[in-house]
């Protein structure tokens, strides 16, 4: 069956939530734009060097991607920030520049520098990160020492080009933002439903699966991003239309899990029977679209007619989770107001690997961990990378930098080494071919310059192998543009950069190691105790806060331990580990069970929800989970789980909310049982 168009816009749609691609990708090619025509016609006009203008406008095109703060002011102030850190290291990288011996010192110190600076905040480790880059860009482009002041000057004017550009030209505005992201929202549903139609005609493609399970994700992924920008902003009139957002974004999220979940269920049926839930999901796509309005009666006749591939219980659910969608869907709430200030909190802290055992206390310490692995990573890519170019040496060094930046463990270094010398060798590819094609034509290769530089920072959130790919295209275009290219030049950066990512992967494996498996364990028993306090406070009634505040914690702790397993389980690295992906998917069905056996006590009020069956078997799950948290904790402590207790059976003929929720803590208990297995459920240490 062809593919409408409409799906293919959704598919636009959901994948750059808030337009906050869309939007980096204008920010870096106005910022880069302006800055260069401005400042090159300043140099020229009062007779500066080329290259402290282009410094200018290459440190205003970074803030493109460090300055990530929330707010605008927290904006301007980590903007101007930057303006100075920048300024002060790229006079420093161009008075040590007489020797690749200070010159390399100097990008080591940085180096560490920037990693420690990470205990100070989000803050001061975007300040570290636009130092090293800024050192970095100075010692590639080499501006004279001699013309300090003007070097200050130009990075000033950058830095107030991209001001402007940022918060003048096309700002960021909190209200636009979230409509966005509801609109992304509403289209990552639509494809949901769209896939969920493919699967149940063909339930033996695993692939409509796979990509029906991934979708899932991301809208999973795109909720917790909402609802925390709805918890983090202040919001005007009116005044119960914040939470009410929330509840309604977590219960679509819920409904279009049940959907996944009965497409799941049915894969025995009938073809006709499928044919009727593929009906179903098609429908419910138009009412999404906003092309039908939900009539109840219509969808539950709809659903009747799925009677083959459903038991009663399934279709009571996907009633529900129709009307969920079709008539209280998130995107038709009445939207807050939010104001451009942030509620003050407690930030989260970031998922760490415990300290290692016999290490001295300010080695265990996390930055001064990373900060001294780096720079040993950094000094060794400054001989190697000399030894391959007296003149080119600092590329090993920034490849190992940005290895560095996004990983903590050996098995995250590894995984960042091998995207980085793929994104290399394709972008060392492309930037051959079409500098050959355009050699000569410089207007061609300034539009091309200026394609890439937007395509690149487009592609800087989510996409990091595209965006390297497109960077080394990028580099292939300015050098072209400036007269300094050559096949060997990009060769050997790309040589460079390999030394780089090998010096990166050793000190990582030699230096103060942290295995991926141990930060793994300690994500996985922060998540296993959140949910066994969130299923007893759910069953007892002593839940503080909202329903919605206490699932979207468990929520963020399936978010931290995907982010800690995320750059390892890749399929397109040579070995990836399957025991990641096995630990991260037990852990994503036993939040799925636990929060849709919390939604249903919040859907359905009657005396079911105090029935002490019920409760009894909740509490062994709660216990069971308590248990094999303790084990992870403490490895070789094998404890015995508890066996659930009987729950008393409902009418098979109609739907019994207390026989669904036993199914959730059934299948919960199961996957514990997995867990409990032993070996092929714990993370391989890598």
């Amino acid at each position: 069956m062809p593919v409408p168009l409409r799906f293919w816009r959704d598919r636009l749609v959901a994948s750059d939530p808030g337009l906050a691609r869309l939007r980096m990708g204008a920010w870096a090619v106005l910022t880069v734009a302006a800055g260069s025509a401005v400042l090159l016609l300043a140099a020229h006009l009062l007779g500066v060097s080329s290259n402290i203008a282009l410094m200018g406008a290459v440190v205003g095109l970074m803030t493109t991607i460090t300055v990530q703060d929330a707010t605008h002011a927290e904006q301007q102030r980590t903007l101007a920030a930057s303006a100075l850190v920048s300024g002060v290291t790229v006079v420093l990288a161009a008075a040590l520049a007489r020797s690749t011996l200070t010159s390399g010192a100097g990008f080591v110190a940085v180096v560490v520098a920037a990693f420690e600076a990470r205990r100070l905040g989000p803050r001061a480790a975007s300040l570290g990160m636009m130092a090293c880059q800024s050192y970095f860009y100075a010692v590639l482009l080499q501006p004279d020492a001699a013309g300090w002041p003007w070097l200050l000057a130009s990075i000033a004017a950058g830095c107030a080009i991209a001001w402007l550009v940022r918060f003048v030209v096309l700002p960021e505005r909190a209200p636009g933002v979230l409509h966005s992201e509801l609109r992304s929202f509403r289209a990552a549903v639509a494809v949901l439903l769209h896939q969920l139609a493919a699967w149940a005609a063909a339930p033996d493609d695993e692939r409509a699966e796979r990509r029906a399970r991934a979708t899932l994700a991301d809208i999973n992924d795109l909720a917790l991003r909402i609802d925390a920008r709805l918890a983090r902003f202040t919001a005007q009139d009116p005044p119960a239309a914040m939470q009410s957002l929330r509840d309604r974004l977590l219960a679509a999220e819920i409904a279009c899990e049940t959907l996944l979940a009965g497409i799941g269920e049915s894969s025995g049926a009938s073809a006709t029977a499928r044919g009727a839930l593929a009906s179903a999901c098609r429908a419910l796509c138009e009412v999404v679209h906003g092309d039908a309005r939900l009539a109840p009666q219509a969808w539950c006749a709809q659903v009747a007619a799925t009677a083959g591939a459903l038991d009663a219980d399934w279709r009571w659910r996907w009633e529900h989770a129709g009307e969920v969608l079709g008539a209280q869907p998130p995107w038709s709430a009445a939207l807050p107001r939010l104001r451009d200030t942030t509620v003050p909190a407690t930030p989260p802290q970031e998922p760490r690997p415990p300290p290692q055992q016999g290490r001295r206390r300010w080695l265990a310490d996390e930055p001064t961990r990373h900060a001294l692995q780096a720079g040993a990573a950094a000094l060794v890519a400054v001989l190697a990378g000399h030894a391959i170019s007296a003149e080119h040496w600092y590329w090993a060094v920034f490849g190992a930098f940005v290895i560095f930046t996004n990983a903590s463990t050996r098995g995250q270094a590894a995984a960042g080494a091998w995207r980085r010398v793929l994104g290399n060798v394709a972008g060392l590819a492309l930037g051959l071919l079409l500098a050959e094609l355009a050699q000569g034509d410089w207007p061609l290769q300034l539009a091309l310059l200026f394609v890439f530089i937007f395509a690149g920072f487009y592609a800087f959130q989510g996409l990091q192998a595209i965006y390297i790919a497109l960077l080394t295209a990028m580099l292939a275009m300015l050098y072209e543009l400036l007269g300094k290219y050559s096949p060997g030049l990009l060769v050997l950066r790309l040589g460079e950069t390999l030394t780089g990512a090998a010096a990166a992967v050793l000190s990582a494996i030699l230096i103060l190691p942290s295995r991926t498996g141990e930060q793994s364990d300690q994500e996985t028993v922060a998540l296993l105790r959140e949910a066994a306090r969130l299923l007893r406070s759910a069953f007892e009634g002593s839940l503080r806060g909202s329903p919605t505040d206490a699932v979207r914690d468990l929520d963020r702790r399936l978010q931290a331990l995907r982010q800690a397993l995320g750059p390892v389980t890749g399929r397109e690295l040579p070995a990836y580990a399957s025991r990641h992906r096995t630990r991260l998917q037990q852990m994503a069905a036993l939040v799925h069970c636990v929060r849709h056996c919390c939604n249903l006590l919040a859907l359905k009020e009657g005396g079911w929800r105090e029935r002490e069956d019920l409760r009894a078997r909740a509490d062994a799950v709660a216990e069971n989970i308590g248990r094999v948290a303790h084990a992870l904790a403490r490895p070789g402590l094998v404890p015995a789980l508890r066996e659930l207790p009987a729950v008393a059976a409902g009418p098979e003929d109609a739907p019994d909310p207390a026989r669904i929720a036993a199914h959730w803590l059934e299948e919960a208990d199961a996957v514990l049982r997995q867990i409990h297995q032993g070996p092929p459920t714990r993370c391989s240490p890598a």
